[in-house]
């Protein structure tokens, strides 16, 4: 009942969108013939869905993982320890799919020094407000983890571990839509794929011996390896930094006027 519960609000959404997508496109665009050419739709979407395919393997790695050599409790610990740390990452999600017009039009018009301003701007308000939600999360863990059942108040430290892989993503901000909007989705598909890879074998070698804590170290270093892969592809693509890093260090150089 819950798959087709979550089946039917999906197709239910998708319905709606269209219908919303279509009546703003008619109070818009004036009519005219309509011409697709598919090509362009799989060209740019095909990477796209590459992209959230390694992404999907790359999270769901390390809970196939435990099943396979943990027990049932430690599962369902681990599992509801991540679903507190999917509430602090909608700070990220939010932002992302908000900025994606944006770098779309500033890219299209070419207005690089624009594109790289409202970048820096978003790693800021991405990974600020995701900080102060992961400092409170991680403080409340131990009573929301209670909601859940007795014992799973254990998976505390759990929350704490993936909290920081959620950081490490945030420390990029809405680098994956801006590598999109860019022309570049084969490069954010790249460092899933290569995340997903670090995850799975860091899972295999942690879990035996750490259980749900190896996995979410393994989760959290494949994070920090997908956002330093993203950075260095947008550093090479678009030519300026967008980890929080290293936008904080350009500012501490920036010269102070008189």
């Amino acid at each position: 009942l819950a798959v087709i519960a979550v089946a039917a609000a999906t197709w239910v959404a998708a319905f709606l969108l269209i219908i919303l997508v279509r009546r703003k496109i008619r109070t818009s665009l004036p009519g005219g013939p309509v011409v697709s050419d598919h090509r362009i739709w799989l060209r740019a979407g095909l990477p796209v869905m590459l992209i959230d395919g390694a992404f999907l393997l790359m999270t769901s790695t390390d809970i196939i993982l435990m099943a396979v050599f943990t027990d049932d409790a430690t599962v369902g610990t681990y599992s509801a320890a991540a679903r507190l740390v999917g509430l602090v990452a909608f700070v990220h999600q939010g932002l992302t799919w908000a900025s994606g017009h944006h770098f779309s039009a500033l890219h299209v018009a070419g207005d690089s020094a624009g594109l790289a301003g409202y970048a820096t701007r978003m790693t800021r308000w991405t990974f600020l407000p995701s900080l102060a939600a992961a400092i409170v999360m991680a403080a409340a863990a131990p009573l929301l983890l209670m909601l859940f059942g007795k014992g799973f108040e254990d998976g505390a430290s759990i929350t704490a571990i993936l909290l920081i892989g959620l950081l490490m993503r945030a420390a990029v901000g809405p680098a994956e839509q801006l590598l999109v909007m860019t022309d570049n989705q084969l490069a954010c598909a790249y460092a899933y794929a290569w995340a997903f890879v670090v995850n799975a074998v860091l899972c295999l070698a942690l879990i035996p011996a750490y259980g749900a804590h190896g996995a979410a170290v393994s989760t959290s270093i494949a994070y920090g390896a997908a956002s330093l892969i993203i950075a260095r592809e947008v550093k090479l693509r678009l030519g300026f930094d967008i980890h929080i890093l290293a936008i904080v260090r350009a500012s501490r150089r920036k010269p102070v006027h008189a």
